[in-house]
């Protein structure tokens, strides 16, 4: 089975590689050939996934992984969603569609062997004891990573559209991303905007730099993301004499902790002396993410880059 925990260590391209090599490369992928009626996946390091036949009853533990099965799989495959893919799913279905019968409120071993899985897909921060616990009844558990870069976002799609039977569609999906991925290529701004995404909801200040996926998105959108560019790895603390230092040309934040009210985090700059003159500020530059797409950490990211996009050239 792929391992419960992920720990990155060492330096961006070696926190991509472990991403990349370590969990689902398809070049250190190969299906074994039934022996007992069981299908195994050797999975670099010598690990082992082990289905019975193509997954018909597949639970979905948050949004991000919602969005490869609502991408993927017919629906009667799906045994449960979670609930929250309503408000953090890039595409949730109908509300009035998906029954409640097929939603899971939590991520318990209880709550998700309810629903009689025969495979659970997970991300790498969801518990592991919850994982483990599943792995223990029997329920095959399948981490999935954060999409970083373009071609993790293949290796992901066509491995679970191989586990799904599902190949072609999944080809359909990874074609589609590129020739969207390529059309931002071709209309990068010059020079790129440069933008700081920043988070400060009263403890402190948050930016993500390098091998996040907003750092991605910022990227596919032609944009110089001012955090990776300072060092900043992953999603970091940062200071306001940092950011006034940084002097972004655009901010980007997410709309969901603004959603009942003024963004505690424009208020948070607009109110410091050290900030407050920023060009960013005084221009109203500010890119306003849906937490949908903020949090994004799919092949949708692409969706996120198209709205960067699009908003910086206005």
């Amino acid at each position: 089975m792929l391992r419960s925990e992920v720990v990155l260590v060492g330096s961006r391209l070696e926190k991509l590689a472990y991403l990349r090599w370590a969990v689902l490369l398809a070049g250190f992928l190969s299906a074994c050939g039934p022996s007992d009626g069981d299908r195994r996946y050797r999975l670099f390091g010598g690990e082992e996934l082990v289905l019975r036949g193509a997954p018909r009853r597949v639970v979905a533990a948050n949004a991000g992984c919602a969005e490869y099965l609502l991408d993927l799989l017919e629906p009667e495959r799906i045994a449960a969603l979670p609930a929250e893919i309503f408000e953090y799913a890039a595409r949730p279905p109908e509300r009035a569609s998906w029954p409640e019968t097929r939603l899971l409120a939590r991520y318990e071993s209880e709550a998700v062997l309810a629903h009689a899985p025969d495979l659970v897909l997970v991300t790498p921060w969801q518990p592991a004891e919850v994982g483990a616990a599943l792995r223990r009844a029997g329920v095959p558990v399948l981490i999935v990573p954060e999409v970083r870069e373009l071609e993790e976002a293949r290796e992901i799609l066509l491995f679970l559209g191989r586990i799904f039977e599902r190949e072609p569609r999944a080809q359909e999906l990874w074609r589609e991303l590129e020739r969207r991925a390529a059309a931002l290529r071709e209309r990068a701004p010059q020079p790129a905007p440069k933008v700081l995404p920043y988070a400060n909801l009263g403890d402190g200040g948050w930016t993500a730099g390098t091998s996040t996926t907003l750092d991605f998105a910022l990227r596919l959108a032609g944009c110089e993301n001012l955090a990776a560019s300072a060092g900043f790895a992953g999603h970091a603390r940062i200071d306001l004499e940092a950011v006034a230092h940084l002097a972004p040309e655009w901010i980007a934040i997410s709309t969901e902790e603004s959603a009942s009210g003024p963004s505690a985090t424009l208020a948070a700059l607009r109110s410091s002396p050290v900030t407050a003159s920023l060009p960013a500020l005084r221009a109203e530059r500010v890119l306003r993410l849906p937490p949908r797409l903020a949090g994004s950490t799919t092949h949708h990211v692409i969706d996120a880059a198209e709205m960067l996009r699009e908003a910086v050239a206005r």
